[in-house]
């Protein structure tokens, strides 16, 4: 009788295996059989698919409304790899500038994707139907996505999101709460109006969780890091250039996508154009050269600032 061997690379996972769960007061034995009598894994399992198909919730029977419920939930999933990808670069080590590139391309990878996939919504609700199905809505709103609201305090310092009534008014003194109360979407598009119900109800939900994370993140959101250690490092300007990218994706080109969807979708002409369902004057807020929120000023000349969403800048 022959003896059987493993082959090398075998025996060489088998050996590693059992250092594994000797360090962790395990028994490789148990765990190989369990591997022996588990089944194999199959792709709708791994993605949960039963779970991600019944989710879309529509609250009227105008098929388009599917597209609508569909394509935001896209986007969310989009938004979790971009917090994937920032998570990352807030902890990482201050000497590997040329990681934060890559990682910094791969968040304009993604953006650039749902820049390109507003087409779905341009293009693929009639309008009529969005009309009736909106009504639904009420006063939900893409205001109340607390994800974008963690990828702007992920970016950038407070100051940087503070609303353009308030900031003539900074003298460099305020607290960190003073600088939240004075959020852009704290405020609506203008900070005189009373608060609505859309953001009382997003308000108290996740105020208590931005706020934590913008004190986590005061010394080490992507703008802190660049600033402290990739600014001087060799690969400063390529750095910059994808962080400028980055500014650009975020704060120009995906508000006026919106913004052009919102034209079509709602203006008539010889008719007052209709607010938004979370109440918003959306011809004002999604106006990048309204809200002026730029991520990484240093990176910008003065005259690029003023220019903010009127002229093309890359």
């Amino acid at each position: 009788m022959t003896d059987f061997r493993y082959p090398p690379e075998v025996s060489l996972l088998l050996d590693q295996l059992t250092e594994k769960y000797a360090a962790k007061g395990q028994n490789i034995t148990c765990h190989l059989e369990g591997l022996l009598n588990a089944g194999l894994l199959k792709y709708w399992e791994y993605i949960n698919l039963d779970a991600l198909l019944s989710i879309q919730h529509m609250k009227t029977d105008y098929p388009d409304e599917m597209v609508f419920i569909t394509f935001h939930q896209v986007c969310e999933l989009h938004f979790k790899l971009i917090l994937w990808e920032m998570d990352q670069l807030t902890e990482m080590a201050t000497g590997d500038s040329e990681r934060f590139v890559q990682k910094v391309n791969r968040i304009n990878r993604y953006y650039e994707s749902l820049i390109r996939s507003m087409s779905i919504m341009y293009e693929g609700i009639e309008p009529p139907q969005f009309a009736r199905f909106r009504t639904a809505l009420f006063p939900a709103s893409g205001f109340q996505s607390y994800q974008y609201r963690l990828i702007q305090i992920y970016a950038t310092d407070l100051l940087n999101l503070v609303h353009t009534q308030e900031r003539q008014h900074l003298d460099g003194s305020e607290t960190l709460p003073k600088l939240y109360q004075k959020l852009y979407w704290n405020l609506g598009v203008d900070s005189t109006q009373p608060v609505d119900a859309t953001l009382l109800d997003f308000q108290a939900k996740y105020t208590k969780l931005l706020f934590g994370k913008a004190q986590e993140l005061q010394q080490k959101n992507l703008y802190q890091v660049f600033r402290q250690h990739v600014s001087r490092s060799p690969d400063r300007d390529a750095a910059a250039e994808s962080l400028k990218k980055m500014d650009v994706a975020i704060n120009i080109t995906w508000p006026t996508m919106h913004y052009r969807t919102a034209v079509k979708h709602l203006h008539r002409e010889g008719h007052e154009a209709p607010k938004a369902t979370g109440g918003t004057n959306w011809q004002k807020y999604l106006m990048p050269r309204v809200q002026k929120i730029i991520f990484f000023p240093d990176l910008w000349t003065a005259q690029e600032k003023a220019t903010w969403g009127v002229k093309p800048l890359l």
